[in-house]
């Protein structure tokens, strides 16, 4: 169905010598001339430095290119590593399946922009005053002008990259989302060991203050505060094993795996600083963000859309064959005819993309300054935190373990009473916690850091994160 209006009637039989005169009209109509985009916005040449990867490249080369990502094919009877953990996380998280299926919907609906309209049948019957009956039919085919097009299907084009950017944006989002629970999950792992350590000496000073007390050489006092630490370190390695259980049923959901799927041990990342500074991690955003990216291709998606809406302005020209036929005698010619839009909307469409395209340039520009204030604010948090945990470990860990042992031995030996035990066995596990929920907080701060970037920022290996270790 036509939703254009004719000024000139259903194709009529034109004589070709009229050809000229519609070919003179249409030249007056396109003098007023249409929008086009800067030329800046070439599609096959962005603004931005292409990431190895691309936004073409399939998983197997994107995890090839991706740092410390590893490829590993999932076999059966083979064990969950975290090399086959990130393989799976990019084969089944949701918005990856989700942004494979925007992309296949992107690619579909670029085989349908800028298609040719389907030809139309026109046919009349005319009768006159003797009753004679006059024929005419005509086949007439619709010629978009003006570049409509190639308009149409430039933003279609975008359509596809900007689809494809959002998967690899969904990768890296998988693969963030997986470090984030494998670190929770080896963080949980340890601090479970370190609270049975913990229980298993309170209960070892819970028998010896039993022993003690059998023998009249413990006070009541000091068996109430030793059985009432104890009881303190059981509660807390019961939550320690529902933590652990709730982190690995999260990972397990996060893969797609049946509960109860064996994990085996999640390595403990070692502590790292980062070597880059705002300059080095503001530049490799501008051409690795997946956000800045986006908003740049949404821009050049808006910049062709008023090109096209501009171009929608145009009237089309309608040529065809046409037959006539009025009692015994048959006439053929061709049939010419301009669509004119009298009562469409297409100046209102092109305000409308030109508004879109306005709210782009405005997106983009915010979106540079966010990265900008979200890039320090995330550095400023791993450098503070980077400075907590060198002042908690080191000399600071090994003189609280120091004291822990000596406080063990000599109380064993009572030269120490049990107040003094009992402290230092709860400021080497105050410590040891503490190191735990700097190191987790540092870690969620490098991922949180990577995740603004768009690629992970360089970094050294500063400690190899013991210190927290029972």
């Amino acid at each position: 169905m036509r939703l254009k209006k004719r000024a000139s009637g259903q194709a009529r039989k034109v004589h070709p010598r009229m050809l000229p005169i519609v070919t003179a009209a249409l030249a007056g109509i396109l003098a007023g001339g249409c929008y086009q985009p800067p030329a800046n916005l070439d599609l096959q040449e962005p603004t931005w430095e292409t990431i190895e990867a691309g936004p073409r490249a399939d998983l197997d080369t994107f995890l090839a290119s991706y740092p410390t990502r590893v490829a590993a094919e999932v076999r059966v009877g083979q064990t969950l590593d975290v090399s086959a953990m990130r393989r799976l996380v990019l084969t089944r998280h949701p918005a990856v399946l989700s942004a494979q299926a925007a992309v296949a919907k992107a690619q579909a609906r670029r085989g349908a922009a800028g298609a040719w309209p389907n030809p139309e049948i026109d046919s009349r019957a005319l009768w006159d005053d003797a009753g004679d009956v006059g024929v005419e039919g005509a086949l007439v085919f619709a010629l978009p002008i003006g570049g409509r097009l190639g308009a149409a299907r430039r933003e279609a084009d975008i359509g596809i990259e900007l689809a494809r950017a959002d998967l690899e944006a969904a990768w890296k989002g998988a693969l963030l989302e997986l470090d984030e629970a494998l670190a929770h999950v080896a963080s949980a792992q340890t601090r479970l060991a370190l609270h049975e350590n913990l229980a298993e000496r309170s209960a070892q000073y819970a028998d010896l203050i039993r022993e003690r007390q059998g023998t009249s050489m413990a006070d009541p006092l000091d068996v109430s505060l030793v059985l009432a630490d104890a009881a303190q370190d059981h509660r807390d390695l019961i939550h320690s094993r529902n933590e652990l259980h709730y982190r690995e049923s999260r990972l397990r959901l996060l893969l797609a795996l049946q509960p109860g799927t064996d994990l085996g041990a999640i390595p403990f990342q070692p502590q790292r600083r980062v070597t880059e500074n705002r300059e080095h991690l503001t530049a490799a955003a501008r051409a690795r963000r997946d956000s800045w990216r986006r908003a740049h291709l949404m821009l050049q998606q808006a910049e062709w859309a008023a090109a096209h809406a501009s171009r929608e302005r145009i009237p089309d020209l309608n040529l065809g064959p046409a037959i006539e036929r009025a009692g015994s005698e048959t006439s053929v010619g061709v049939a010419a005819g301009i669509s004119v839009p009298l009562f469409s909307s297409g100046g209102a469409a092109f305000r409308e993309a030109l508004a879109r395209r306005d709210a782009a340039q405005v997106t983009l520009q915010a979106e540079a300054r966010a990265a900008l204030t979200e890039i320090d604010v995330l550095l400023s948090r791993v450098e503070a935190l980077e400075a907590e945990l060198g002042a908690v470990s080191g000399e600071a860990a090994e003189a609280v373990a120091l004291a822990f042992e000596l406080a063990e031995a000599r109380y064993e030996t009572a030269q120490i009473d049990v107040l003094h035990l009992l402290s230092a066995h709860r400021a080497y596990a105050d410590l040891k916690l503490e190191i735990l929920d700097l190191e987790l907080a540092h870690r969620e701060a490098l991922l949180e850091l990577e995740a603004a970037v768009g690629w992970p920022p360089q970094t050294v290996i500063t400690s190899d994160a013991q210190e927290a270790r029972p």
